[in-house]
């Protein structure tokens, strides 16, 4: 849909879906079944405390390993509101301003161990940015030599354009990672790896920064994660994350200026650019790697609530990664680059 606002602005407004269906995904026909290590069933009896390797667990064809294939249940969906504003040129102004809202989600992997894949694996794609907002433009100045009828000043005032384009976008998605200090067993199989649970709004309730942190700041919360215990496979979702990541916001501007020297085909180019203008800075990830550890006088629990015990007692355990939820890293500071171009 296009409508022309006046003032040489026109509005278009558009929406982008698609729908993808049977796109193949790899499937494991032969897994270890879940919890199957901890079956006394399958003890190594030539080893006392162990298991039955892995081969030996399977149950659709026992002694042969993986046996993948690609099958054709793998779905997407995009849907994408856009909206562009475009001021032709008039005064010496033009720009053009783009903002889309969209929504990609996926089903790219199959779990063959649990019971429903599809509320296991479904979720938003890596690629997914709800918001995007980019606003470009250009102006000629004001020749202020010739208004005033001045030539002399006109030669250093006159004939610069200033253009530019800012970016707005919101994170990328992303999940935390996790694991046991001790890389405890789990599942009970090689096949499906556990993920962390989540028990409360991470963005909720967020710790104060600290100096000794990278940039000072802490992101999320990482009381909303708790881990998986032996037996548990974790409630964290699929796709390609159940987090975002830090907004992006970005200014280039470039000043330019044309010089003839005596005709069309001969002249002097100028050019002045400047990459994140404001020097704002741009993170670009989080550390997000929850490792957990029993205190020191306690030991490890594979039976209570919280991997821990002491006394016979459940204890919490530590989170060891003392800089989870810092800002990892920048786009970059301001560049500025002078050119100067003759062409004949």
């Amino acid at each position: 849909m296009q409508q022309a606002l006046g003032g040489s602005t026109v509005i278009d407004v558009s929406y982008q879906g698609t729908y993808g269906i049977t796109r193949p995904i790899r499937q494991n026909l032969n897994p270890v079944p879940l919890y199957r290590r901890f079956d006394s069933a399958f003890a190594d009896p030539t080893n006392p405390g162990g298991v039955l390797s892995p081969n030996l667990l399977r149950t659709a064809f026992p002694g042969v390993g993986t046996i993948n294939y690609m099958t054709f249940m793998g779905k997407s969906r995009y849907d994408g509101l856009q909206v562009s504003l475009r001021r032709r040129l008039s005064k010496g102004l033009l720009w053009t301003a783009a903002y889309t809202w969209s929504h990609a989600f996926n089903l790219g992997s199959f779990d063959p161990n649990v019971p429903d894949n599809y509320a296991r694996n479904w979720g938003v794609q890596g690629a997914d940015r709800r918001h995007v907002l980019t606003v470009s433009y250009a102006y000629d100045l004001p020749k202020v030599g010739k208004k005033l009828g001045f030539k002399p000043l006109g030669i250093i005032t006159d004939g610069w354009n200033l253009s530019g384009i800012s970016q707005f976008s919101t994170g990328s998605p992303f999940t935390p990672g996790f694991s046991w200090s001790d890389g405890r067993d789990l599942t009970g199989t090689p096949d499906t790896g556990a993920r962390v649970n989540v028990v409360g709004n991470p963005f909720a309730n967020v710790p104060q920064g600290t100096p000794g942190l990278p940039h000072g700041v802490i992101y999320f919360n990482s009381a909303a994660f708790a881990p998986a215990q032996v037996g548990q496979i974790g409630n964290a979702g699929g796709g390609g994350g159940i987090m975002y990541g830090p907004n992006f916001a970005n200014h280039d501007l470039t000043l330019a200026r044309h010089i003839n020297l005596g005709s069309e085909r001969r002249r002097l180019e100028l050019k002045l650019e400047a990459f994140n203008v404001f020097n704002h800075v741009q993170f670009t990830g989080v550390n997000s790697g929850l490792n957990f550890s029993c205190p020191s006088g306690s030991a490890a629990s594979l039976t209570n609530s919280t991997g821990c015990a002491a006394n016979g007692a459940a204890v919490s355990p530590n989170m060891t990664n003392t800089t989870l939820g810092a800002l990892t890293g920048e786009r970059g500071a301001r560049i500025v680059a002078l050119e100067m171009r003759l062409q004949f």
